[in-house]
């Protein structure tokens, strides 16, 4: 059997364990650490901070994005934006991440019910995480964005 993987909002007790996130430089390159990400949450009201839970215990955080701040990636008013998804290396290759992808179509429709639509960014170099989304059901539409370090892929989930 596996190990339960489940999304919680960011609560302040998951700052500990967030806070020990650490990424080779290669996954850095396309991501922020939580403390970042969180960061940018407490100025913008718009984002709302997720853990990922692995039997309980903070193993991954991302940002759901709402509002006009998404606009460069979609126009649809009712989409969310996945942000800043990282996974802490000692949780990864447990398919974690992918367990949090498939949930998190039910928790946005839970939590954000005008939500139609899941969208986010990924860099066309970053390989591995495009196999995640396509893997959990994103779809590339062709659309393009240059990003800060190149092409990024913008992909789409209906709900």
């Amino acid at each position: 059997m596996s190990a339960e993987v489940s999304l919680s909002f960011y609560q302040p007790e998951h700052n500990q364990e967030l806070s020990t996130f650490e990424l080779p430089k290669e996954q850095l390159r396309f991501t922020a650490l939580p403390l970042t990400a969180l960061k940018v949450c407490e100025e913008d009201q718009s984002r709302h901070p997720v853990v990922i839970l692995y039997e309980g215990k903070p193993a991954g955080f991302f940002v759901l994005h709402h509002g006009p701040g998404i606009t460069p990636f979609t126009e649809n008013p009712n989409a969310l934006f996945i942000r800043a998804l990282s996974v802490h290396p000692k949780y990864q290759g447990k398919r974690v991440a992918k367990r949090a992808m498939l949930a998190l179509p039910g928790f946005a429709s839970v939590h954000f019910p005008f939500c139609d639509e899941l969208v986010l960014a990924v860099n066309k170099k970053n390989i591995a995480a495009q196999q995640l989304y396509f893997k959990t059901g994103f779809e590339d539409r062709g659309q393009r964005r240059a990003g800060n370090i190149g092409i990024q892929y913008i992909l789409q989930l209906p709900l």
